[in-house]
């Protein structure tokens, strides 16, 4: 195993725990604050739950910038075109 690949196996391990402490944070945040009647605690689990929605995302461009590159340079311009404009169609 090269040291490219030890570190992102380290970098995937690091994005997965993030994932899990964040996901179980926002459940408890959001049910005390239901459960106690808590705006302020209901608004840090819906924070909480926007940044497992980040972590998700990380962890897709992870497993994506660990792939092999294309040899086919035009499909790889296309490609990078679409993030962007699928992007824009959002807001």
């Amino acid at each position: 195993m090269t040291t490219h690949e030890s570190n992102d196996r380290r970098n995937l391990l690091a994005v997965n725990l993030s994932l899990g402490t964040n996901l179980a944070l926002a459940g408890v945040k959001t049910f005390v604050g239901v459960v106690g009647h808590s705006p302020a605690l209901l608004a840090d689990g819906i924070n909480s739950t926007s940044d497992v929605i980040y972590l998700l995302i990380v962890r897709v461009f992870m497993r994506l910038a660990g792939k092999e590159p294309t040899t086919n340079i035009r499909s790889a311009i296309v490609s990078s075109r679409a993030l962007p404009r699928w992007l824009s169609e959002l807001s």
